[in-house]
């Protein structure tokens, strides 16, 4: 049972329902209201995201068997610790779950077409394991793009709950909150989206830098392969200066009132960007499979420190 888990990659997981948790509650607490979609059901919507991910890791690894013994031969699992068919089993059983739950969710917020982005994920993790992951780019802007509706997919249904119940509530008062209101919840969720989108990108560049022995031997088209080394570093010290600069940007926005809070906001501030900063030095650096394994480990410190900044901007801006 202990390799399964492992084969879901319980860590991303965890990353996954923080992020959509965390969203969840800030714009409860931007609001201040209770008219947005109820925590218990909340629940599902976040087993929902986290089924699929969990879904595509399995999948990935059954078609990654042949790489994967040449990256990471210790690591693999499918077929040594997990029968091929308990792996099939599992992914479907995981993704025909959350299908049918996202179904009941869609209908239970009045609005069918999200029960229709299950779906979409589902089958863009089973093209991406197949195809579009051996290609230039293709396969890292289809994952960085399944990270970003993370928190757009969760943050739907408290825009469209809220948006609901305002309107409602207005109809005999101003229309000011329910605008307001929505276009707050929206921003919201654009900001943990378009972080997302940003980090996913940089660390799927660290990989495919790190897997290089492997996936060219299987004839993979990845950037490394395609373009070289030194370009692709060029590439995400572009990603990397483009992520600090949003951070930062972010930052000066929120915080409009820096004489209140200057000690506190640079401590927060230094937090999240040294790890980023450290990934980034050591990717430029790194020479050898372990060095760029060691700068996307301080990546996936920055996605959590990341999150938790942008709750903590949200949150200044909802006291202010």
């Amino acid at each position: 049972m202990k390799y399964w888990i492992k084969l879901t990659r319980p860590v991303n997981l965890l990353i996954i329902a923080l992020t959509m948790y965390l969203t969840h509650w800030t714009i409860w607490k931007n609001l201040n209201s209770d008219q947005i979609y109820p925590l218990w059901k909340f629940h599902f919507v976040v087993l929902v995201m986290v089924c699929l991910a969990a879904a595509g890791n399995i999948i990935n690894d059954y078609f990654d068997l042949r790489v994967d013994r040449i990256n990471k031969p210790e690591k693999v699992l499918i077929g040594k610790h997990v029968k091929r068919r308990v792996a099939m089993l599992s992914h479907q059983f995981l993704n025909g779950f959350a299908v049918l739950t996202g179904f009941w969710l869609a209908y239970d917020v009045g609005n069918l077409w999200l029960g229709l982005t299950p779906i979409f994920i589902a089958t863009t993790l089973w093209v991406y394991s197949v195809v579009l992951k051996k290609k230039v780019l293709i396969g890292n802007l289809a994952v960085a793009l399944l990270i970003a509706l993370v928190p757009l997919y969760s943050g739907a249904f408290d825009f469209l709950t809220f948006s609901e119940s305002s309107f409602t509530d207005t109809l005999f008062d101003d229309v000011f909150t329910q605008v307001f209101g929505s276009i707050v919840t929206l921003f919201i969720i654009l900001s943990f989206a378009v972080f997302g989108f940003l980090l996913t990108l940089i660390r799927e560049a660290q990989k495919d830098l790190e897997d290089l022995n492997g996936d060219t031997k299987v004839g993979y088209q990845t950037m490394p392969i395609r373009f070289g080394i030194a370009k692709t570093k060029n590439y995400l010290t572009f990603l990397f200066f483009i992520t600090i600069l949003a951070l930062i940007s972010s930052l000066y926005i929120f915080t409009s009132t820096f004489e209140k809070h200057v000690f506190f906001n640079g401590f927060v501030t230094i937090s999240t960007l040294s790890p980023l900063l450290k990934s980034w030095w050591l990717t430029i650096k790194a020479k050898e499979k372990n060095d760029f394994q060691k700068a996307g480990n301080y990546t996936k410190i920055a996605m959590v420190l990341g999150m938790f900044f942008l709750v903590y901007l949200w949150y200044s801006a909802s006291i202010i």
